[in-house]
């Protein structure tokens, strides 16, 4: 059946317009050679970064990535910012790096694991610091969110 009535018709318009959009982020190098931390767990080293180090400014969102060598895996927190330079260009800036910012995974921890068994796990010990009284007693929880660079947004402060 054919819309002879124009009033009854739809007409949707699309506008593409081409351009870019560039975001500039900061780099974090990897931690030394035959780095060694003091701490045991996660949650430990998490605990005393919320105990012992405070961000000199509001800090947007918290990072979690992964530096992998050879037979060892270790993560590095920091907190970035992220600007808005103009319409077509933001500037993430790292803009908080904890004094004990890497923590080596302990082998005991992934050995047996595959990559994607070892992300998993370090999901689910971030998950545990999460939903911990620490967690949302601290800094950490007046961000607006919480990112891994495997997983992407794990947390949310909505």
């Amino acid at each position: 059946m054919a819309c002879t009535n124009e009033k009854n018709m739809i007409i949707n318009k699309t506008e593409v317009m081409h351009g870019s959009f560039t975001v500039e982020e900061d780099d974090v190098g990897p931690p030394p050679p035959n780095f060694v931390s003091r701490f045991k767990t996660v949650n430990e080293w998490l605990t005393f970064t919320a105990e012992n180090d405070k961000p000199k400014k509001a800090i947007f969102e918290y990072q979690f990535d992964v530096f992998e060598g050879e037979n060892d895996y270790t993560l590095c927190l920091t907190g970035i910012n992220t600007y808005d330079v103009s319409k077509t260009y933001q500037r993430a800036k790292i803009e908080f790096m904890p004094s004990e910012m890497y923590f080596p995974i302990p082998l005991n921890d992934y050995k047996g694991l595959t990559k994607a068994q070892v992300f998993d796990y370090l999901t689910t010990q971030l998950d545990g610091f999460l939903k911990s009284s620490k967690f949302k007693n601290s800094y950490f929880s007046k961000a607006k969110s919480i990112k891994t660079g495997w997983k992407g947004e794990i947390w949310s402060n909505k």
